[in-house]
């Protein structure tokens, strides 16, 4: 089963969002090995903007994707203050793996939303 992830974050903090993949889209049983991108985009009507590029994009070769060395179908991804300054709304995000055994799958989607904070930089 597809995860479905909402999740908020306050703009212009650093911040990890945690993500635990569901064994049977996958199939397998461990994500050591596996290469794993999670991308933002502008969102309309609950799905991305046709055309838009995603706002934030993060892959697990970049390092900005974490993956625990335990047995565990999860991973963790690292959000700078530089990631969400500007960004006050809703976006669509969506993570995609390509297993060790060379299959693509979407394993979450979601809402996330940037939300304000009171101290804000000038």
């Amino acid at each position: 089963m597809l995860t479905q992830q909402n999740f908020s974050i306050p703009a212009d903090d650093d911040a990890y969002v945690s993500f635990l993949v569901d064994e049977s889209v996958v199939d397998i049983t461990t994500l050591q090995g596996s290469q794993i991108w999670w991308n933002v985009y502008p969102m309309q009507f609950a799905c991305p903007v046709p055309d838009e590029p995603a706002v934030i994009a993060k892959t697990s070769q970049s390092g900005d994707i974490i993956i625990p060395e335990s047995p565990a179908l999860s991973f963790f991804v690292q959000i700078y203050e530089a990631d969400t300054i500007g960004l006050l709304r809703n976006y669509y995000h969506e993570a995609r793996v390509l297993n060790a055994q060379q299959q693509l799958v979407t394993v979450a989607v979601g809402v996330m939303t940037v939300l304000p904070t009171e101290g804000r930089p000038i």
